[in-house]
């Protein structure tokens, strides 16, 4: 499963989860936390405002995420081969180290998903393009070549000369 979206974070020192997958629909969830045994993979916008794929340690593998800008991420939960990776701003793929298990349950479907804030922090974040759907790989790409033209086979055209005799004048019936 792929997920894909643009986000604008309006301060620093907050995390924003923008990709949480769990492994029930929200309303089991008893009593929803932010950490609880049903939660299956997630990335986000750590505190340090790094994106940040919850394996145990933590990987925050990016740069630090400007602000007030859009940046677009991308994040593939691939529950057969059980890892995630993910991208921003057309960046490399990233994949954490093998060595790192995941911080989530994994091996079982997703059934929903949620954009929650870490608890207690009070940041702003915008999202925009947001897109859940089937990864396949190689993904699909387009490419824009010249313009072509359709090219017509020659034709023989033969005009003959002669009269033509019509028995009702034009236009009338």
């Amino acid at each position: 499963m792929m997920w894909s979206h643009s986000v604008r974070i309006a301060q620093t020192n907050q995390s924003f989860s923008f990709a949480r997958s769990f492994d029930c629909t929200h309303a089991m969830r008893t009593p929803p936390v932010f950490v609880d045994s049903h939660l299956r993979l997630a990335t986000e916008i750590d505190s340090s405002n790094k994106m940040e794929i919850w394996t145990m340690p933590l990987d925050n593998w990016s740069t630090a995420v400007t602000i007030n800008q859009w940046h677009q991420v991308d994040t593939i939960f691939d529950g057969t081969a059980n890892k995630v990776t993910a991208r921003y701003d057309g960046s490399a793929w990233h994949t954490p180290d093998p060595s790192w298990p995941y911080y989530d349950v994994q091996g079982t479907p997703s059934k929903s998903v949620a954009l929650e804030g870490e608890g207690g922090q009070n940041g702003t974040f915008w999202l925009d393009n947001y897109i859940i759907r089937r990864y396949v790989s190689p993904e699909p790409t387009t490419m824009l070549g010249p313009e072509t033209t359709r090219r017509r086979s020659p034709r023989r055209r033969s005009l003959t000369t002669g009269r033509f005799a019509c028995s009702r004048p034009y236009g009338t019936s």
